[in-house]
């Protein structure tokens, strides 16, 4: 009798135990290289992975997930190697992106698996100018007048003939 209750305390010690340590809770913090960029630019990023209980870099998580949103929706992912709690890497931004502003978050698997995980959390936000769309604007005080690059070009002559753009 005193082997099984032997046992058994020995079984439901590490249990109890536990039940009274508080769970590791990840947040990752990022820094960019600048806050404004241009479609098609790589944003650089430097990852923090910290535990939230005790403000020290956390070496549980090895990759962090990068992910560019806007308005609409997520636009672009990245992962980033971590190695106690540190890593470096970058994010592509697509040449097609529209001009606008973007919110960058960050987190471990851990971290989102946890409940009442905010994303919002460690968020920051890029300006990101696409150069190449075609600005449609307005010309004058006129609102109804529309200027469109096709419009604005016709009757010129192209560099490359004299012959004048359609």
């Amino acid at each position: 009798m005193k082997k099984i209750l032997l046992i058994y305390f020995l079984f439901l010690l590490p249990l109890l135990t536990l039940q009274g340590a508080e769970r590791l809770r990840e947040r990752v913090y990022l820094s960019t290289d600048r806050e404004v960029y241009v479609a098609g630019d790589r944003v650089w990023l430097s990852a923090w992975c910290l535990d939230a209980g005790t403000g020290q870099l956390s070496a549980f998580s090895k990759t962090a997930y990068v992910e560019l949103h806007s308005a609409t929706g997520m636009v672009q992912t990245s992962k980033i190697a971590l190695d106690g709690g540190r890593g470096a890497g970058f994010l592509a931004l697509p040449t097609t992106l529209p001009t606008g502003n973007y919110k960058l978050l960050a987190y471990t698997q851990l971290g989102a698996s946890e409940e009442g995980f905010d994303p919002l959390s460690g968020v920051r936000t890029l300006s990101v100018f696409n150069t190449l769309e075609i600005n449609i604007g307005k010309i004058g005080d006129n609102a109804g007048t529309i200027c469109l690059l096709s419009k604005l070009c016709a009757g010129k002559k192209s560099l490359d003939s004299q012959k004048p753009v359609p």
